[in-house]
């Protein structure tokens, strides 16, 4: 498990070979954390070059009330990313709401993903309102 630094900043740059892999921060008053369990990047090729990739990123988060979820992407040929979780309310982004479980399994996907571009998936506390990435990539 790799920790952020309570009081410090949130983001690194982690190069990840395969799942499972948790980024957790704890600050004060609020408790989140966000992992990826599992990766599948199909390539579409295009004259036998690999034009652009079709991306399933599924992972867990959990985070007090109001914590939300969020995936995008660098590259502005890439299609932007949808996410969805299992157990928090899922309007423009996910969020947990008063009733909802602490702990939700989440799904990214993206049909257009340009080679050489990042997912990025990002929870925000709802208590302490600071953010914690992960980052997907063939």
């Amino acid at each position: 498990m790799v920790e952020a630094n309570p009081g410090g900043p949130r983001t690194g740059y982690i190069t990840i070979v395969g799942p499972p892999f948790t980024v957790s921060q704890a600050g004060t008053g609020g408790s989140s954390s966000l992992a990826i369990t599992s990766q599948t990047w199909t390539p579409v090729y295009v004259n036998g070059h690999i034009d652009h990739y079709s991306a399933l990123v599924t992972g867990t988060a959990s985070g007090p009330i109001g914590s939300s979820l969020g995936a995008s992407v660098t590259n502005i040929n890439s299609q932007s990313p949808s996410i969805v979780t299992d157990s928090w309310h899922n309007g423009l982004l996910p969020i947990r709401e008063s009733g909802d479980p602490a702990t939700t399994n989440w799904t990214v996907t993206d049909y257009y993903v340009v080679p050489g571009d990042t997912l990025t998936i990002s929870l925000l506390d709802g208590v302490t309102h600071l953010p914690t990435y992960v980052y997907a990539h063939p």
